[in-house]
């Protein structure tokens, strides 16, 4: 049963008649089942907000889907401590299936859920949703990717996020798929999913199919569909994963308002708004300093979350959201990202979208992963760029980089200084976290700046 076939149904109903199966750690799950063992977990106390905390194995999938079709407002998270002074009841993963302790507030809801923004650059904030308006995105991406009953979809990134679960399991479970949910993946894990389950769709992260890929051998079925999202596609990783996989789709969405847009298959540069999305550009606020301006992206959604609060301070979201990305939109509709406005920087006149920048290096050999930050102490031309650089080649070096980048970077492109690193530190949803790059390598008192390279630019 689908939204798209029986659009009169309330969208609830069509989740809780979905014949999909979850296959989690070994086991093969129902989603009635699922739905029918968290309502006997569910406390039947109404009008509480329950805080669901790292939804890893059976018992906080169940929990899940019986608080959406029971209407029980919930607040999703990793972090339990995130949740102890919003939530009256607080439901953990644990080994033995759940552990439950006492939160500290209790608040009057509706039936609503709520994400927790990523944070990437500022404190997190609380975003609510309808599940109804929320099934009513997912039903459109499993229009556009065309899920359905015989599709083995494999999930590998986190259902507290928008991504894994408005763009991944809940189109899944409308389609009724086939769904194996990997919560802890790793490049082990991801590879031997990959190998011996073969899925048809994969919903994964730049960050975590970048090694993988290099592990797979060229496809000669070409039948799987891989789904990006967290940050951004390269070029060279999208031309990977069409050789070992068949097809890559580019996913573009936010936690205030979920999916957004998908590209065409093999197109990721090029993204499609969802039907009954709709985009315009603007000047962007961000980079209005500079000489060259970027236009950021805003976005009309017929299923955006109803607000979001901070400090106990609740604010409607605007009929128009600003995304704070830097974009084109093309002439056929369609629009290309190129990075957020917000980690964009004036050099010598021109806008660098620090985004575009990252791109460039990790198309370079060796270089895994590369964050690029804008330090606070002044260089002669300006603010000092500095980049982090993950690799596990022992060869590559500052110098060598630098190198390349006098070859292949305009020069108001070049950092000013590189670190070296083994592993980046990471937000559960893939996207560096660089708030804590910025903490541990280059903050007073753990200032632990590179050293400066001479003639950068």
């Amino acid at each position: 049963m689908t939204l798209a076939n029986n659009t009169e149904l309330d969208a609830l109903s069509c989740l809780a008649s979905s014949a999909a199966h979850i296959n989690l750690a070994g086991q093969r799950y129902g989603t009635a089942e699922l739905i029918a063992r968290g309502r006997k977990l569910l406390s039947s106390k109404p009008h509480i907000l329950l805080g669901l905390c790292r939804i890893e194995n059976a018992d906080m999938l169940a929990l899940l889907l019986a608080s959406f079709c029971s209407r029980q407002a919930c607040l999703l998270a990793a972090d339990p401590s995130l949740l102890a002074k919003r939530c009256a009841v607080i439901y953990g993963a644990a080994d033995q299936g759940i552990s439950v302790t006492q939160g500290e507030h209790s608040a009057e809801c509706r039936g609503d859920f709520a994400v927790l923004s990523s944070g990437t650059l500022g404190d997190p904030k609380l975003i609510w949703h309808d599940i109804n308006a929320t099934l009513s995105t997912a039903d459109l991406v499993r229009k556009r990717l065309e899920l359905n009953a015989q599709s083995r979809v494999l999930i590998s990134v986190p259902l507290h996020h928008m991504y894994g679960l408005g763009a991944a399991l809940l189109p899944a479970l409308l389609a009724g798929s086939d769904i194996y949910f990997l919560p802890k993946s790793n490049l082990l894990t991801l590879y031997q999913a990959l190998t011996q389950i073969k899925p048809d769709f994969i919903y994964s992260t730049p960050h975590q199919m970048r090694p993988v890929l290099k592990r797979l051998r060229p496809s000669t079925s070409g039948q799987q569909h891989l789904v990006l999202a967290g940050d951004a596609v390269t070029p060279e990783l999208a031309i990977q994963a069409q050789q070992c996989l068949g097809q890559c789709f580019n996913l573009y969405g936010s936690s205030e308002l979920g999916v957004v847009a998908i590209s065409a298959a093999n197109e990721v540069q090029r993204l499609q708004a969802l039907e009954g999305v709709s985009v315009r550009s603007e000047a962007a606020n961000d980079c209005s300093d500079t000489k060259e301006q970027g236009e950021t992206l805003w976005v009309q959604h017929p299923y955006a979350a109803k607000g979001w609060c901070r400090d106990q301070h609740f604010q409607k979201l605007a009929r128009w959201w600003n995304s704070r990305d830097v974009a084109a939109i093309h002439p056929d509709g369609t629009f290309s990202l190129r990075g957020r406005a917000d980690l964009s920087v004036n050099r010598a006149g021109k806008l660098l979208v620090l985004a575009e920048l990252e791109q460039q290096l990790m198309s370079w050999p060796e270089i895994e992963m590369a964050v690029a930050s804008v330090l606070p102490q002044q260089q002669a031309g300006g603010l000092t760029l500095a980049v982090l650089i993950q690799t596990a080649a022992s060869h590559v070096n500052g110098e060598s980089i630098h190198q390349l980048a006098l070859e292949r970077l305009p020069y108001f492109a070049r950092p000013d200084c590189y670190h070296l690193a083994t592993a980046i530190p990471c937000l559960a949803s893939g996207k560096p976290d660089r708030k804590k790059i910025m903490r541990e390598y280059y903050d007073e008192p753990n200032r632990n700046y590179p050293t400066v390279t001479a003639a950068a630019r």
